[in-house]
């Protein structure tokens, strides 16, 4: 069994949905000085009321802007480099791992969580010298 580890953005409520070259991205700004970004970058599953979406983030899909409101119940991430994102309606992101990098979650003073290629997790704790 591989070793779990909590994301920082539990609480946190999706703020805005966007789409770039590498895929999907979601804010969470408030509070502003502590902001996080979350970038999917592999294939993910949205799973809500029952149902399972199979979604491509190089793939712009409307179902994304669905996300925006809902509160963050658990994040975890698996020594496997798998996401899951569970919110308080009941539905849920799930991104496994990838051949490539599948996800990443920067946060502020230079924490990053990174699902690594192939499976894995790597984490850069904050950086004491970029604190004000």
């Amino acid at each position: 069994m591989s070793e779990v580890q909590e994301l920082p953005i539990v609480g946190r409520t999706v703020d805005e949905v966007g789409y770039g070259s590498g895929g999907l991205w979601l804010r969470f700004w408030t509070p502003v000085s502590r902001e996080f970004n979350l970038h999917i970058e592999g294939p993910f599953h949205l799973v809500a009321d029952g149902a399972t979406v199979e979604l491509d983030p190089r793939v712009p899909d409307l179902v994304w802007f669905s996300l925006v409101g809902r509160t963050i119940d658990a994040a975890e991430a698996d020594g496997q480099g798998s996401l899951c994102v569970r919110f308080s309606d009941g539905s849920r992101l799930n991104v496994p791992s990838y051949r490539y990098e599948a996800w990443q979650l920067e946060g502020p003073d230079g924490l990053l969580f990174v699902g690594v290629a192939g499976g894995g997790l790597a984490v850069w704790p904050v950086d004491s010298a970029r604190r004000e």
